[in-house]
């Protein structure tokens, strides 16, 4: 049997190296996770106009976050040692990194670019 394939999507507090995840939402068409992430207290950049991309506020973070332990466990918990498809696997790969780095902890999974999913038409 094929294992289902997990897809990611991050919000995060702006885009820059000083930028952290905010929000983390994985589905692979069985199961689905969501959770907002509870600022760490040296995750201090905050980004105006990302928040009114993603329309997210800090408060709201505070208010009904997630300590970043639990989502790194949960992650790890529910991928296991699949690999997760990004459709931006750097910026991606950077919050899950200030993720697990807060946590303390390593992924059990991999993250891959949605291209290596696609043929050639497809990326066309």
């Amino acid at each position: 049997m094929q294992q289902a394939i997990w897809v990611v999507d991050i919000e995060a507090s702006g885009l820059s190296p000083a930028s952290y995840p905010i929000e983390i939402g994985l589905v692979n068409g069985q199961r689905e996770y969501q959770s907002l992430i509870t600022p760490a207290p040296f995750w201090t950049h905050w980004s105006a106009s990302s928040e009114q991309l993603h329309g997210i506020s800090r408060q709201q973070l505070y208010s009904e976050g997630v300590l970043p332990v639990m989502v790194a466990e949960e992650l790890n918990r529910l991928i296991g040692t699949a690999t997760v498809i990004s459709d931006h696997v750097d910026w991606d790969s950077f919050w899950l990194q200030q993720l697990f780095h807060c946590a303390g902890m390593k992924p059990t999974f991999s993250i891959a670019d949605i291209t290596t999913l696609l043929n050639e038409h497809q990326m066309d």
